[in-house]
């Protein structure tokens, strides 16, 4: 069966998906949980909250807090301004989770190299995909010289 994943995927995504299987999955979480990983960075360089922690599951969102997370984003924006590029993902520990309550489809670790205004650090998420299709942050962190940052539920 051919596989059609959209042309902003890494190279690397796309030679995974050709491997099938947990490759596969590589490849649906690098594709997926980037752009998610995207947007839940640049809401919280944004200021905007609760756009940001509606990109996470309820565990995160009941673990983290609100007040705890609007905190990070101001820290973060503050010491290392905002995000001017980032390097391929690193896509490890993917695995489906049957029978997981809540149901959960899969959860893969995703990671870049990324440069931000004031310096460099690593940005790192762990995500899951619903069995509605969906990737959520379930965990994330910001690690730098500059900034650490790691929240997790």
């Amino acid at each position: 069966m051919r596989q059609v994943l959209p042309a902003a995927v890494p190279l690397a995504a796309l030679l995974l998906a050709a491997c099938g299987g947990e490759s596969r999955l590589r490849a649906e979480a690098a594709a997926g949980a980037g752009p998610l990983v995207d947007e839940f960075l640049g809401a919280l360089e944004a200021g905007r909250v609760d756009q940001a922690l509606a990109r996470t599951t309820p565990a995160f969102r009941a673990s983290a807090g609100r007040e705890a997370v609007a905190e990070v984003s101001r820290s973060m924006v503050q010491v290392l301004g905002a995000v001017r590029a980032r390097g391929e993902p690193e896509v490890s520990a993917v695995r489906p989770l049957p029978g997981s309550d809540p149901p959960v489809a899969g959860i893969a670790s995703i990671s870049w190299p990324t440069q931000f205004a004031k310096g460099e650090a690593k940005v790192a998420a762990r995500v899951e995909r619903g069995t509605d299709g969906a990737w959520r942050v379930d965990a994330f962190a910001v690690e730098g010289a500059l900034f650490t940052w790691i929240l997790r539920k």
